[in-house]
């Protein structure tokens, strides 16, 4: 498998950045719209890209994928003058920042699944939150507290299955799509195996083969002296 070097490191973390939010924005297209009452939302499985990004790349790149992909929308498709993507990027991420700060630092499937978890809680909680402060009052007015108290039991449940979804997918895929990616893109050089320092560990550079010819040349001249002795 290929190794990148420190200088090709970047290129790769913009590059896999770019993909990721280019399939989300792909992804965007397919939409399952919901029955009544709650026919304005719609269901896109868009967020795996943004949670295969998290694990692959880590939380930052994650947050970017996002943003370029949500600003991509809103120069092509939004129909809310950006806020309805504003509150999709507020809900992503706040479902994907947990999961992917996890997996930075600890990985297994485990910790992939307590993560996810996690994630579906906050976003639930963050779609709740963007309805009732964004959504709702610019849509509603005046009748937005009222309208959200009705309709929050099929608010819960959409965000529920959704996150849910999300995260069965994301898990089926991340392994394969992570193992696919390192070897299209290459895979990070272990600096603390370098050819360079492990010929310095085991003494096989130029200076360490300079100091055993020392030595050996140091053990015949003491050989030679103790001959004539």
């Amino acid at each position: 498998m290929k190794q990148l070097t420190v200088k090709r490191k970047a290129t790769k973390y913009i590059v896999m950045t770019a993909v990721f939010a280019a399939m989300g924005f792909a992804l965007s297209f397919i939409e399952i719209p919901m029955p009544p009452p709650v026919a304005f939302l719609k269901l896109d499985f868009s967020t795996v890209m943004t949670m295969l990004c998290g694990f692959i790349l880590g939380p930052v790149a994650m947050i970017s994928a996002e943003g370029i992909k949500q600003l991509l929308w809103f120069f092509t498709h939004s129909t809310t003058g950006g806020i309805g993507e504003i509150g999709n990027f507020i809900i992503s991420v706040m479902y994907g920042i947990i999961p992917a700060i996890l997996y930075k630092f600890r990985k297994g499937r485990k910790n992939v699944i307590i993560g996810l978890a996690a994630g579906c809680v906050l976003q639930v909680i963050g779609a709740l939150l963007c309805n009732l402060y964004i959504t709702f009052p610019m849509y509603m007015g005046d009748s937005a507290l009222s309208a959200f108290v009705t309709l929050l039991p099929y608010l819960i449940a959409f965000n529920v299955g959704k996150s849910l979804l999300v995260s069965i997918i994301t898990f089926v895929l991340y392994k394969s799509l992570s193992r696919a990616m390192k070897f299209i893109f290459g895979e990070e050089q272990d600096e603390t195996c370098s050819p360079e320092k492990a010929s310095d560990e085991s003494g096989t550079g130029a200076d360490g083969q300079d100091a055993k010819a020392d030595s050996l040349q140091g053990d015949y001249s003491g050989d030679d002296l103790r001959r004539k002795n």
